[in-house]
């Protein structure tokens, strides 16, 4: 064989190897193409699955949010009901152990500077007691409408006396004639409460002020009446033009 023959040979086969090659590039080409046409394709759709899930997830956010401030909101409606109603009966309860307190002490009276004698007794004492109201108030009291007597508080020699009487009409006589002891050491009053002589206290300026305008006001027992006419405690500041 020739040297041109065996070139032509080698040529002939250099250039099958270089098509062969050729088609596999190609065929990789296509390969890698239709990989890269594959994941992005997948690649899109789990884009579109990850955004489908955060907007779910912000739809799903924004109802528990609107859920929760729709509770919050309830429960503080409810709260302030409770507080409401809770403030509602403990007025009611306060009112109820003011009324219950005056109707215990309805009949009572207590009389300031009656002299301690040294033998005494409720006997006694309520001996000198009845004398006392006759003779300076010019009023009866039976021994039979005495419900009981007795000396409280911490003075030495002095302590006020507590007299329950069995009618309320007979207190108010009593009470009429109290001007009467108004040259004496004997001070008779009525048995009140010690929150309810705060609030006379507190009360006790604006009927004041009241009569200076020539109006009549009047106290009795924890209300003031202006003209006939109750002022609430409350709202004494706003009646007060």
């Amino acid at each position: 064989m020739s040297g041109k023959q065996n070139r032509a040979g080698v040529q002939k086969s250099a250039s099958g190897a270089n098509s062969n090659q050729m088609m596999d590039v190609e065929k990789l080409t296509k390969c890698l193409e239709k990989f890269s046409d594959m994941f992005m394709e997948k690649l899109a759709e789990t884009m579109t699955k990850i955004e489908e899930t955060n907007n779910l997830i912000q739809s799903e956010s924004e109802k528990s949010r609107n859920i929760i401030d729709t509770l919050v909101t309830q429960m503080t409606e409810e709260m302030n009901k409770l507080r409401t109603k809770v403030k509602e009966m403990e007025k009611r309860i306060v009112e109820n152990e003011r009324r219950t307190e005056r109707i215990k002490n309805k009949q009572n009276l207590v009389i300031f500077g009656v002299k301690e004698e040294t033998q005494e007794n409720p006997a006694t004492l309520e001996n000198e007691v009845l004398k006392l109201i006759k003779t300076k108030l010019n009023v009866t009291i039976e021994k039979s409408e005495v419900d009981h007597i007795k000396r409280f508080g911490k003075a030495k020699d002095k302590k006020p006396i507590m007299l329950k009487l069995t009618t309320w009409k007979k207190k108010a006589q009593v009470l009429a004639n109290t001007s009467k002891l108004k040259n004496t050491n004997i001070v008779i009053k009525e048995d009140i409460p010690k929150d309810i002589m705060d609030i006379r206290k507190k009360l006790y300026p604006k009927m004041k002020m009241y009569r200076e305008q020539n109006r009549h006001a009047i106290i009795r027992y924890d209300k003031l009446y202006l003209d006939g006419k109750e002022v609430p405690y409350e709202d004494d500041e706003t009646n007060c033009a």
